[in-house]
């Protein structure tokens, strides 16, 4: 896992054998409570080299029972006028689909869940929830992590990093129940906020205080990688301003290369808002200059509105699963394998509900075959049918008009019959895609305030 680059106040304990050596110092220096456990798998953690000459002391440790707490002196005091995060890493060897742990910082408290490592053996886990200052206010002077209930494998704490950072533009590292409840009030910029994903730091997430913003970020844009007789082409304004776009968005490091270096090429006069995120991008990593033309570099971009309310977690999820598809090069084949298993039916069916929502989908079977994965997977399997039934099946009869042209009326009454269909696809699904990434539903949220709706 990538961790994050900035000064360093570093952590590590273990759940069973603890041996402490506290190795503490500031800007640039580590402050380190080690232990040296047989863990097989320590060296992929990554773990941020150590300095023993320090030998100052601001955090204290005390381990009772299933709990670790860690606890700031009083004395210690570090610069008002940088920026903070906590990340955390953790292990665990545990079989079952999630470990509920409980985390207290200062007087607020959250229910989170692991995540597993992509490609992490033996049921390595580990993941890295992030606190930032802008949302939660100074320095926690204490930080209780707690196993609630039987762990069923060893739980290590392997990492507690407080990063400090200057503030910039940088995108703000966040893992996905932060970035849903991050205060539009501490947004860096009022009409938009950028951040990246917690374990996939290659997800850049562009979140939009309206749909008029987003719009004018990613509207063209959208019409240039998936919207029916666009696919290709720099639409002028006067083209797409009565069209709708996408709610949320999602596009791979090629596709926003060849947007950029078409309208290079052509010397299309971009709006001022593509041309911040051109910059963004390039910054990013995400796409490169070379030799005076853009090409693709690594990760993806995501985007969605505020506005969309209480569908925000919904789009949310969707518009990650692309995202991992765009950067685990395993998942555009699992969900092309997976199609092909469905039957003639439903194959159709997701077809036509997609093309009246405009997308190019007989033309490109990779986008019907993620599409039909995403709308799957953005919501926990026992909530798939009810949204079939009550969102795309409207698609698909808005498409048809009338159920009995075609093949349309006996795909209705095919789903009819079985009602549950895509219920049991989304738990095969599902579960196919959380041995790839580490993700599902039921788990997409690392941080979650305990009132949360998520």
């Amino acid at each position: 896992m990538k961790k994050p680059n900035g000064t360093l106040f570093h952590f590590e304990k273990s759940f069973r054998r603890i041996k402490p050596l506290l190795i503490i110092a500031l800007f640039g220096f580590f402050i380190s409570c080690e232990e040296s456990v047989s863990l097989e798998h320590h060296e992929n953690n990554d773990l941020p080299e150590k300095n023993d000459a320090a030998d100052d002391h601001h955090y204290e440790w005390e381990r009772l029972g299933n709990e670790w707490k860690i606890t700031l002196k009083p004395e210690s005091v570090f610069p008002p006028d940088l920026l903070w995060s906590i990340h955390l890493y953790y292990s665990w060897t545990g079989t079952d689909d999630a470990l509920p742990l409980e985390l207290t910082i200062q007087q607020n408290s959250f229910d989170f869940f692991p995540k597993a490592m992509i490609n992490a053996p033996h049921g390595y886990r580990e993941t890295a929830l992030v606190f930032h200052r802008e949302r939660w206010g100074e320095l926690p002077r204490e930080i209780t992590v707690r196993v609630k209930g039987e762990a069923g494998g060893e739980f290590t704490v392997l990492d507690i990093m407080l990063l400090f950072r200057p503030p910039g533009s940088d995108p703000l590292a966040a893992d996905p129940g932060t970035m849903l409840h991050y205060p539009h009030s501490l947004w860096r910029n009022e009409e938009y906020e950028t951040f990246s994903h917690n374990l996939y730091p290659g997800l850049l997430y562009l979140v939009s205080d309206s749909f008029t913003v987003q719009s004018r970020f990613l509207k063209r844009l959208a019409f240039f990688t998936e919207k029916t007789g666009f696919v290709g082409r720099l639409a002028k304004d006067e083209e797409i301003s009565h069209l709708r776009d996408w709610f949320a968005h999602d596009y791979r490091s090629g596709d926003l290369a060849a947007f950029y270096d078409l309208a290079r090429r052509q010397n299309f006069p971009l709006n001022e808002y593509e041309l911040v995120l051109r910059e963004l991008l390039l910054k990013q990593g995400i796409i490169r200059a070379e030799s005076g033309s853009y090409v693709k570099g690594e990760g993806a971009l995501l985007g969605f509105s505020i506005q969309s309310g209480n569908r925000l977690p919904v789009y949310y999820v969707h518009e990650t699963v692309h995202g991992l598809e765009f950067i685990i090069p395993e998942l555009q084949k699992v969900f092309l394998d997976f199609f092909d298993t469905l039957s003639s039916y439903e194959k159709d069916f997701m077809r036509d509900a997609l093309l009246y929502r405009g997308y190019n989908v007989l033309e490109d079977r990779q986008l019907l075959a993620s599409e039909t994965a995403a709308y799957l997977l953005q919501q926990k399997s026992e909530e798939t049918d009810r949204y079939f039934r009550d969102y795309i099946m409207l698609w698909f009869t808005s498409y048809h008009g009338s159920l009995q042209e075609n093949n349309s009326g006996r795909i209705v009454e095919f789903l009819k019959e079985d009602p549950g269909i895509f219920g049991r696809r989304s738990e095969v699904l599902q579960k196919e895609f959380r041995s790839l990434t580490g993700l599902c539903a039921e788990t997409f949220y690392d941080l979650l305030p305990k009132n949360s709706s998520l």
